[in-house]
C-alpha cells in the first residue's frame, strides 16, 4: 500500500471530460485493485457536469479506507493530450497506467502488470486485451482488439519499416514512466482525443513491448459516439489520416506509412468517398500490399480482408458506406450494442 510521500510502483492516470454517469464504477475499480502500490492522478479536463462533486465524495470515502495518494487536477478544457501532459507532471510512479474515465479495470489488473514489470524490466510498455461493455456496464461478448493480435516483443525494426503496431485502447496500456516522459510533449494536442495512438506508437517505436493475453479491463462502447459519425464522412476520415501522419512524422517515418494497413485502410476509404475509380483502385492496391506483409493477421484473415475490400472497391458509394459502417462497428465492438447496429 502506498502512503502519501512515498514513490509507488504505479501512477494511475485518468483524464476525464463530462463522464459523470460512469465515474463511480471507474473509481471503484481503482479502489478494488488487489495490488495496492499505486497513486491515483485524476485530471478533470474542464468538465461542466458534476464530475468535481462526484470525485470529491469518492475521494473522501476512499481516504478513510486507504492511505494511497490521490490528486485531483482541474484544467480548462484543452483535450486529452494536454490533460495527459499535465497529469504526467504530477506522477511519481515508476510506471504510468492509463485508465479512461468511462472504462473499468478488473481487480487483478495492476497485480498482473506488476508481475510483468518484475519479470521483464526491459519492456517499456505492457498491454492487454479488454472486454467490451455497453453503456450499462454489461459485457457484450466481444474482446478488443477484434482481429489483429496485440504487438509483442521488440518491434523497433518493424516500426521503422512499416510504422505498424497493434495496441489496446487507453485502459489497456501501461508505460514505464521514464519512457512516458521521453514522449512528452505530445504533438497531438490539436486533436481532441486519440492520445493513446501517439503514446502506443511512440512506446513501440522506442522500447520492447509485452502483451498479456488475458483481458484485464472493460472498454465501454457508446452507441451514439462521435467516432463512428466522423468516420462516415470524408472530412472525418481525412482528419484521422492527419492524426496518423502527425504521429508518423514526429518519429521520422512518414514515408513508410502507406505500408501500415491501418493507414492504408483509411486512405482507401477516403478514395471511395472523394476520388475517382482509378484512384480508388490505386488505394486498394496499396491496402492489399500493406495487409499482405502485416504480421498481425493470419493468411486466412489477409485473404478475407482482401476479398472484403475488393467487394467494397466495386460497390457504389451508398453500399460502400454501409460496408464501412459495418466494419467500424465490428472493429470497435459497437455492433453488439443494440442501438448501434448498422442501418
Amino acid at each position: 500500500m502506498t502512503a502519501k510521500g512515498t514513490k509507488p510502483l504505479f501512477s494511475v492516470l485518468t483524464t476525464s471530460f463530462n463522464h459523470e454517469r460512469y465515474l463511480v464504477p471507474m473509481l471503484e475499480s481503482v479502489a478494488a485493485q488487489e495490488f495496492r502500490d499505486f497513486e491515483f492522478i485524476f485530471v478533470d479536463d474542464g468538465s461542466t457536469d458534476s464530475t468535481a462533486d462526484i470525485f470529491a465524495r469518492w475521494q473522501a470515502g476512499f481516504a478513510t479506507r486507504s492511505p494511497n495518494r490521490v490528486e485531483y487536477l482541474a484544467l480548462l478544457n484543452a483535450g486529452q493530450s494536454a490533460g495527459i501532459e499535465s497529469g504526467v507532471a504530477r506522477c511519481h510512479g515508476r510506471y504510468i497506467a492509463l485508465l479512461d474515465s468511462d472504462d473499468r479495470w478488473l481487480p487483478a489488473k495492476l497485480a498482473e502488470v506488476a508481475r510483468v514489470t518484475s519479470d521483464h524490466p526491459e519492456v517499456g510498455m505492457i498491454v492487454h486485451p479488454q472486454f467490451v461493455i455497453d453503456p450499462e456496464g454489461r459485457r457484450t461478448g466481444d474482446i478488443r482488439p477484434k482481429s489483429a493480435k496485440l504487438s509483442h516483443g521488440d518491434l523497433r525494426a518493424q516500426m521503422r519499416l512499416t510504422g505498424r503496431h497493434v495496441a489496446g485502447a487507453t485502459s489497456g496500456v501501461t508505460i514505464r514512466a521514464d519512457l512516458f516522459r521521453a514522449l512528452m510533449p505530445m504533438p497531438t494536442k490539436e486533436f481532441k482525443s486519440a492520445a493513446d495512438q501517439y503514446l502506443t506508437f511512440g512506446a513501440t517505436f522506442m522500447e520492447p513491448v509485452y502483451a498479456l493475453s488475458t483481458p484485464l479491463s472493460e472498454y465501454r462502447v457508446h452507441p451514439d459516439g462521435q467516432y463512428i459519425r466522423r468516420m462516415m464522412t470524408a472530412d472525418g476520415v481525412s482528419r484521422q489520416m492527419d492524426l496518423q501522419r502527425t504521429i508518423a512524422a514526429h518519429f521520422g517515418v512518414e514515408d513508410v506509412i502507406d505500408r501500415n494497413p491501418f493507414f492504408a485502410r483509411h486512405r482507401f476509404a477516403l478514395a471511395k468517398l472523394r476520388e475517382s475509380f482509378t484512384e480508388q483502385c490505386a488505394a486498394y492496391g496499396v491496402l492489399v500490399r500493406a495487409l499482405w506483409v502485416d504480421g498481425s493477421f493470419s493468411a486466412l484473415q489477409k485473404s478475407a480482408f482482401a476479398i472484403f475490400w475488393g467487394i467494397a472497391l466495386l460497390a457504389p458509394r451508398s453500399q460502400f458506406l454501409r460496408m464501412w459502417k459495418w466494419f467500424q462497428f465490428k472493429q470497435t465492438g459497437r455492433g453488439r450494442v443494440p442501438s448501434a447496429r448498422p442501418a
